[in-house]
């Protein structure tokens, strides 16, 4: 028995491993790290204490947002009550587009027919003037005829009778060159109405929408609406209506009679 306890006695030390480590005795010491926040505000909840192991992306501490929130709220309604006016405005934007492209159509359709009223009062004082010349010829000769009935009559050559019939074939023609005259003088004026409204168009367009100055200050803004309505901005977004609101007044429509 005592040989045996000696033998494990032997193989306990001599089979322990050999602990190569130096043992000292010391103290340690660490860095302090000041943890702050970008935004200020009441401390709701502290998840750690000092001397708690911590890891990279771990809370620390939670801050009552609430006022952040509300603020936050407030920017997004802001926003969203832009991006409405924007497409609002944008439909607003639209009708005016094509009102302008229906009053450019007016207003060549309204030029062509006045070209067309222009060749046509052309026309008529042709045909007015050549009725004209037709009737003074036709007086010319029955002028004629009355001096040499009137002539005949003084040498007994004819009767008072055929006299009375050439002095009624006379004013007969003589009113005719009256009335001709009369046409003649409306169709001039009429061609000259024509000529006129030519460079005048019956159907105006309202001001603002033809004017070079509206129509390239239009276009760049209607394609900032367009993206507005897409995105935030609420400024510009409100600029861009506020100019629409005092530019797009209702359309009115006006014709000149003549």
């Amino acid at each position: 028995m005592a040989i045996a306890a000696v033998g494990t006695a032997i193989w306990y030390f001599l089979a322990r491993p050999v602990n190569r480590d130096l043992e000292v005795s010391g103290r340690i010491e660490g860095y302090e790290t000041r943890v702050g926040a970008k935004t200020g505000g009441r401390v709701d909840f502290i998840a750690v204490r000092e001397g708690d192991v911590v890891k990279k992306g771990q809370l620390l501490v939670r801050i009552n947002d609430d006022e952040v929130q509300a603020q936050l709220q407030g920017a997004a309604a802001r926003v969203a009550a832009a991006q409405k006016q924007a497409q609002q405005q944008l439909l607003q934007l639209n009708v005016i587009e094509n009102q302008i492209r229906e009053s450019q159509l007016n207003v060549l359709q309204s030029q062509q027919d006045n070209q067309g009223r222009v060749y046509q009062a052309q026309s008529n004082v042709a045909t007015t003037e050549a009725q004209l010349k037709q009737a003074k010829s036709q007086l010319n000769l029955a002028k004629t005829d009355r001096d040499r009935y009137a002539q005949l009559l003084k040498d007994g050559a004819v009767t008072r009778q055929q006299f009375d019939q050439a002095q009624t074939t006379y004013e007969t023609a003589l009113a005719t060159v009256e009335s001709n005259q009369k046409q003649v003088d409306a169709a001039r004026g009429a061609l000259a109405l024509a000529q006129s409204s030519s460079y005048n168009p019956y159907i105006r367009v309202p001001s603002y929408l033809l004017l070079p100055s509206n129509r390239s200050r239009l276009t760049p803004r209607c394609k900032r609406l367009r993206r507005m309505s897409k995105c935030t901005g609420s400024s510009e977004a409100n600029s861009g209506t506020n100019w629409l609101s005092q530019h797009s007044q209702p359309d009115r429509w006006s014709r000149d009679r003549p």
